[in-house]
């Protein structure tokens, strides 16, 4: 009976996780796992939670559109606009206006903060059988920030000190003393980053 006794002795100190050090060690031990689990899913959610954040929004696309459907589609722009009725012809410009730059856009399209967009628009003819192209005199909206924006632009420098070209053409019909002619209007804007 003794001889039980001591065989049973010995595999219970055999066992290495029967004491209370023991049993505190392999709950330790189990613990690592679920903590190196947890961990990953932590950085799991702050990586997903990162990318939907969205922290900085372009806007520049969306403020050359507005000044650019301002230009065409509004009784202030250069389009052909009828002062009885108050229509505006989309698409239809008076090259003897145009020429004359009898256009105050600054006044007329109105975007709020004067530093936000400067741009020149150019109109030209499309040229057609024997009719050579005509390209009529610029007109700018914003001047004094389009020549202070201009070597940004052209420089192309990264980061919030710099300036965006926004370029866009648009087909356009010409009235002009000689006749109707198809043209192009090209707006070349620039907006500054930052």
């Amino acid at each position: 009976m003794k001889r039980k006794l001591n065989n049973q002795k010995e595999k219970k100190e055999s066992i290495p996780f029967n004491n209370k050090k023991g049993i505190l060690s392999f709950n330790i031990l189990v613990m690592i796992p679920r903590i190196v689990f947890m961990i990953i899913v932590f950085v799991c959610i702050i990586a997903l939670v990162r990318l939907f954040i969205v922290s900085y929004y372009d806007v520049d696309p969306l403020i050359a559109d507005v000044f650019t459907h301002s230009l065409v589609y509004s009784p202030g722009g250069v389009s052909t606009h009828d002062p009885l009725s108050g229509r505006v012809y989309p698409g239809i410009i008076d090259g003897v206006q145009f020429s004359e730059n009898d256009f105050d856009l600054e006044h007329n399209i109105n975007l709020g903060n004067n530093r936000l967009i400067a741009a020149e628009i150019r109109l030209t003819t499309i040229p057609r059988g024997e009719l050579p192209e005509v390209m009529y005199d610029s007109i700018y909206y914003n001047k004094k920030w389009f020549d202070n924006w201009k070597p940004l632009a052209d420089t192309r420098i990264p980061g919030l000190s710099g300036a965006d070209w926004h370029i866009q053409e648009i087909p356009v019909v010409v009235h002009s003393s000689h006749g109707v002619y198809g043209g192009k209007l090209t707006i070349r804007a620039i907006i500054p980053r930052g």
